[in-house]
């Protein structure tokens, strides 16, 4: 197998060289508020309305993926989810439909 470029795994130069890699990750968005952590990432949007989070959450999920392919990247649908906070007295009447490329995503209502 012929790999035109990467870094040896366990290499001092993998970790700094894959944060410079990912730096622009942010910039795939201008709404989310973006919380990266090695090679794990939360983004954060918020509105008072879910019909309209939704839409702007999947719309900007396709230029966030764009720019992952765009980048050789790929991200693990598997362990990929999502949580809506609210208020716990709050009830949710609304059933949030989240995809990427045209995988839906799964709604837990807390991770570790």
């Amino acid at each position: 197998m012929h790999i035109a470029c990467g870094v040896p795994q366990g290499s001092v130069l993998g970790p700094p060289l894959f944060l410079l890699y990912i730096n622009d990750f942010i910039n795939s968005s201008s709404i989310f508020d973006f919380h990266l952590f090695a090679d794990d990432s939360n983004l954060f949007y918020s509105d008072k309305d879910l019909q309209p989070l939704e839409e702007t959450i999947n719309r900007e999920l396709v230029e966030m993926n764009t720019w992952l392919c765009a980048n050789k990247l790929s991200l693990n649908i598997d362990k990929t989810h999502f949580i809506v906070f609210h208020p716990y007295q709050k009830q949710l009447n609304y059933s949030m439909k989240i995809e990427i490329d045209g995988k839906i995503l799964n709604r837990y209502k807390s991770v570790k």
